[in-house]
């Protein structure tokens, strides 16, 4: 219409431009197309604006719906986020009580939901009739919200039956736990009280009914715990609580179920056992009480035993039979009821008792039933029997402390004590049966039988009393007997041993070499004896509480005591001795490693000095050969020591501390000497190195002592010799010693004074063999005074060195013998080579 307007506009300017021509038609044509024209544009404007209208209020409500339906999916994400992604772990009963109310509100939250979106369905349709190109992607749009909405509904729908479910679970399960615990305690309750019932026969009848009551209970309610606690346990929904709900529950039901079933089965036999009991009691009492009418006939009727012999041996087997039921009676753990009215007694009682008072009468009135002469001869076997304990009572009396002794002392005092025991019930018999014989008059002497009686009486008690008096302190007497001889056995095998072991380790040479595990050993011992005087107060108390049980045994005791006391005392102070022996001799031992390691240390620095020295200038190389002959001395007096201190370790500890001390000391000597000779040959090519060079040969002039110098080096080597072949201590040799060296010195001295060249060399040559004979001398003497056996491998080696040196020099000296003047100076160069190759194997 933009584009349109201009050339309504032009039609507009044609028109004006056509009223101002004279032509009439073409004006009037052209005015009435121009108002048809405008008549239209301006319709069509009108229905254009107004279409424009509609267009954007339709657009707009899209935009709105879109707005909405977007809305609706945001919040459905939401829910599902919040409501539906969320595990079924719940560990708590709060937890899932929760999660119930808030799926229940989630679910009233969608429903509400579902009048919102009624009305976007409705209003999307509305609109896609009026603008079908936006109500169809917006239909497609609400197609995937509503399915979505639906999708949604019955998730939440779901979820929320699920969880409802699975709470009226839990409540279910809760219930039927709350009704097995409400019957397990009524069981522990009615168990609980079956448990001191009193020994009556309704009483433990009627418990015994009450618990098979309960018993009697369906295992319907537990069979529902189980399937409802497993369902909940499998959904992962409370696990740990009704785990443990049902581990307490099953525990509590098994530990109580199996109480009540042994409670049950001990009630059916208790109940059992006093029905058996109480016909016993029943018929026993009816026997005694026709046993009672008929002794009591016959004594009111004067009928005795002689006139009824069978009758009478009838009767005494049916007491004899009614005493064995009654001490089986007794031996039954049960409390018996009070007696019946027709046993009752003044003094009251259990109904056994009142039997056991019957079956006495019963025995009296059966004695009295005999004759009085059987009477007083049982009187007399009892007196007889009384007697014979009397004379055995020195039994009790035991004056050893050997505990077989003792023992046999014990079974002889048991023998008398079952002798009482036996004659005990028949002493009480005589003794009634006699009152009621004095009582009645049924003797001629009834003051006599009194005291008869009353001496038998006295009799048996007061031996009753020395026996059970002295059975006790015999049986205390056995035991701590046994116990002395046990505790001692073993406390004096291990001394015994320890002692031995500690003899033999003291003696032995070998054991010295593993230090460690020696004192380790001296140290157990040491902590055991720490033990073992427990042992050692244990005995000293068994030992006086003995001697107050066996008199005169205080003097054995006390010198089984000392001895025991003196053994662990030695063994005491020969292991401390033994460990302070071991400790010292290992700080020996780290000591004389501790002086080696500082002199070897400083043997390989002097070496490696000399090794440099060579690169060194003549300066330095004459203050090196200085300070190291300066060290040497102060060193060769610590190796001095280290000797001195090899050799009491040597001579004072054996073969094993020789094994170990030796080699080091050998090698100690072997690098003591090589660093020494290599120190004085380095001091000799030192001193050379001063004498000026010679440009050219000439005449040199002769010193006058030249001569006697070469006679003294000979004479010095032929004393050197014989020392060498006696090879033993010389004291002639200390005396010597002052003209060796200062013929060495002299000799350093000579080298240093201009001469032939050849003179020189066989001077040197001379010089160093007078030294290597004086040092194999002055080796030879320390090997001596350390007194290293010839056995030793050490010695072998230094020997067989020694004679190869010996050799040598001897060839040396051969070599030397015929040189005399300059036209030897060639051969003299080949000895001199050949002496340097030889001095460097021996250094």
């Amino acid at each position: 219409m933009e584009k349109i307007e201009p050339s309504l506009k032009e039609m507009k300017e044609v028109e004006s431009a056509l009223r101002a021509q004279p032509i009439a038609g073409i004006n009037t044509w052209a005015k009435s197309r121009l108002v048809d024209c405008q008549t239209q544009w301006e319709k069509l404007s009108k229905q254009v604006i107004s279409q424009k209208n509609r267009l954007s209020e339709s657009q707009e409500k899209a935009v709105n719906l879109k707005k909405d339906l977007a809305e609706m999916q945001e919040w459905m994400t939401q829910a599902e986020e919040e409501y539906l992604e969320k595990d079924f772990e719940y560990k708590s009963p709060e937890e899932l009580e929760n999660a119930v109310e808030e799926m229940k509100r989630a679910k009233e939250d969608v429903l509400q939901k579902e009048v919102r979106v009624k009305i976007l369905k409705d209003n999307i349709k509305m609109l896609a009739t009026k603008v079908p190109s936006s109500g169809q992607d917006l239909a497609t749009e609400l197609n995937v919200v509503l399915e979505n909405y639906q999708l949604l509904c019955n998730r939440i729908r779901g979820k929320c039956h699920t969880l409802e479910e699975v709470w009226s679970c839990w409540i279910e399960l809760l219930q039927y736990l709350d009704l097995e615990t409400a019957w397990l305690n009524n069981l522990e309750e009615r168990v609980q009280m079956t448990e001191n019932l009193p020994d009556k026969l309704d009483a433990v009848n009627d418990a015994l009914e009450s618990l098979e009551s309960v018993l009697r209970h369906p295992a319907d309610n537990r069979t529902q715990i189980r399937e409802l606690g497993q369902t909940l346990i499998d959904g992962g929904i409370l696990d740990d609580i009704i785990s443990e709900k049902l581990e307490a529950f099953n525990a509590r039901y098994e530990e109580l179920s199996h109480l009540a079933v042994s409670r049950q089965i001990a009630l059916e036999q208790q109940l059992q056992t006093m029905r058996e009991t109480d016909h016993m009691l029943q018929v026993l009492q009816e026997n005694l009480v026709e046993l009672d009418r008929q002794l009591t006939s016959y004594l009111t009727d004067r009928v005795d035993a002689f006139q009824m012999p069978q009758e009478a041996q009838k009767i005494q087997a049916e007491i004899a039979a009614h005493e064995s039921t009654l001490e089986e009676l007794k031996k039954s753990a049960r409390s018996f009821p009070p007696a019946s009215p027709e046993c009752r007694s003044p003094r009251g009682g259990t109904q056994l008792d009142a039997l056991q008072r019957k079956l006495r009468e019963v025995s009296t009135k059966y004695q009295l039933f005999q004759k009085p002469a059987n009477f007083e001869q049982r009187m007399l076997d009892c007196k007889r029997v009384l007697d014979g304990v009397k004379a055995e009572l020195h039994v009790l009396d035991v004056k050893d402390t050997d505990p077989d002794v003792i023992q046999a002392h014990l079974d002889r005092c048991m023998k008398l004590y079952k002798t009482l025991s036996e004659v005990k019930l028949e002493v009480e018999t005589v003794i009634k049966t006699g009152r009621q014989i004095v009582q009645k008059q049924q003797t001629d002497n009834p003051k006599g039988m009194d005291e008869q009686l009353t001496a038998l009486k006295f009799l048996y008690n007061d031996l009753g009393a020395q026996v059970t008096e002295g059975k006790q302190d015999l049986e205390r007497a056995s035991q701590l007997a046994r116990k002395m001889r046990k505790e001692a056995a073993s406390l004096s095998e291990w001394l015994a041993t320890t002692e031995a072991e500690l003899v033999q380790k003291s003696t032995s040479e070998s054991l010295l070499s593993d230090l460690d595990s020696e004192i380790a050993w001296a140290k157990n011992v040491l902590r055991e004896l720490e033990r073992r005087k427990a042992d050692l107060k244990s005995i000293t108390e068994s030992c006086t509480a003995l001697q107050a049980l066996v008199e005169g045994s205080e003097t054995s005791l006390e010198e089984k005591l000392c001895v025991l006391n003196a053994g662990w005392s030695r063994v005491r102070t020969w292991t401390e001795d033994w460990c302070d022996t071991l400790l010292n001799h290992q700080s020996q031992l780290e000591i004389f490693d501790e002086n080696v390691a500082h002199i070897s240390t400083w043997l390989y620095q002097a070496e490696a000095l000399l090794d440099e020295i060579e690169k060194k200038s003549a300066s330095k190389k004459e203050e090196t050969v200085k300070r190291l002959t300066s060290e040497l001395d102060d060193v060769s007096l610590r190796v001095d020591n280290v000797r001195d201190q090899a050799i009491i370790l040597m001579n004072g500890r054996g073969v094993s501390c020789r094994e170990l001390v030796e080699p080091k000391l050998a090698e100690l000597n072997r690098n003591f000497e090589k660093v020494s000779q290599h120190i004085k040959s380095a001091k000799m090519l030192v001193g050379q190195e001063r004498l000026p060079v010679m440009s050219e040969p000439r005449e040199v002039r002769a010193f006058p002592d030249l001569e006697k110098f070469e006679s003294d080096i000979q004479n010095m080597l032929k004393v050197v010799e014989k020392h060498l072949e006696l090879s033993g201590e010389d004291e002639k040799l200390d005396q010597e010693r002052a003209q060796i060296e200062e013929v060495l010195q002299r000799g350093g001295q000579l080298l240093q004074q201009p001469m032939e060249d050849h003179k020189r060399e066989k001077i040197r040559i001379q010089l160093l063999l007078l030294q290597k004979k004086y040092n194999s001398v002055q080796e030879c003497r320390s090997f001596q005074r350390r007194q290293v056996v010839e056995l030793s491998p050490v010695f072998s080696q230094y020997k067989k060195e020694h004679d190869n040196l010996m050799k040598w020099l001897d060839e040396a000296e051969h070599r030397l013998s015929g040189l005399q003047g300059v036209e030897d100076e060639q051969k003299l160069q080949v000895s001199e080579t050949f002496f340097l190759e030889q001095s460097e194997g021996y250094a």
